[in-house]
């Protein structure tokens, strides 16, 4: 509170411009070894579905745990804002995604083509729902698959630095480093103030997000502030 009173002075540049947003770029790209590009949001569910609707088509498919927040706690958003994205829910021991049966619904949905939606990206949770974590490991066979189908992958990071304690690792080791291309950085949970930001690690990504996030920026504040939601 004390570090935003003390921003919260004189003059500043609007939309990312003011000093403090420019520094973030640099933070970001030095945490994450790689030249990040972001943007903020003030929600987790913003972060997820505006990640989501920059590296998924709208016909596509998007692979995620079944206690996922895009699947279970985020009122269909990621499906709205991604354009009408379908959520396609996975089982796996302890919030993390079974290997096998991701494989397996990713081939099922490619042999129905063009009848169910083409596969679109994988999102993964860091750390999960349910307490845990992936291993390194783990993450690499999930980004095997998603290689073998040429999926890009979103990592759900509204837990990303207790995973990150827990493991013991730096957070490029855990993102990407593993070829991760865009995670939902989350700050809210460790503390900050409605802080979120989506933060492309692959430059093939986010160049155009910034339409998405103007679009919709307006929207997510009007749906959390509206009295009609009393």
């Amino acid at each position: 509170m004390h570090a935003m009173l003390a921003a919260n002075q004189g003059v500043a540049s609007s939309y990312g411009q003011d000093e403090y947003s420019l520094r973030l770029k640099d933070k970001f790209s030095k945490l994450f070894k790689c030249d990040a590009r972001f943007f903020l949001t003030a929600t987790g569910t913003a972060a997820n579905s505006l990640a989501i609707a920059s590296i998924c088509p709208s016909y596509g498919v998007v692979y995620c745990h079944e206690e996922s927040h895009i699947n279970h706690d985020e009122c269909a958003s990621p499906e709205m804002i991604g354009g009408g994205v379908k959520i396609c829910p996975i089982s796996g021991n302890h919030g993390n995604i079974d290997p096998t049966l991701l494989e397996e619904a990713i081939v099922g949905h490619i042999e129905m083509r063009p009848h169910q939606g083409k596969p679109g990206c994988i999102s993964i949770t860091q750390g999960s729902e349910c307490g845990t974590v992936y291993q390194i490991d783990e993450i690499r066979k999930i980004k095997k698959i998603a290689d073998k189908y040429q999926l890009p992958m979103h990592m759900d990071g509204a837990r990303f630095a207790n995973a990150m304690l827990r493991l013991k690792c730096q957070a490029n080791e855990l993102s990407s480093d593993l070829g991760i291309d865009v995670i939902s950085f989350g700050g809210t949970k460790n503390g900050a103030l409605a802080a979120e930001a989506v933060v492309f690690l692959n430059p093939r990504f986010g160049k155009e997000a910034d339409y998405l996030h103007k679009k919709w920026d307006n929207f997510f504040r009007r749906q959390d502030f509206s009295p009609h939601n009393s």
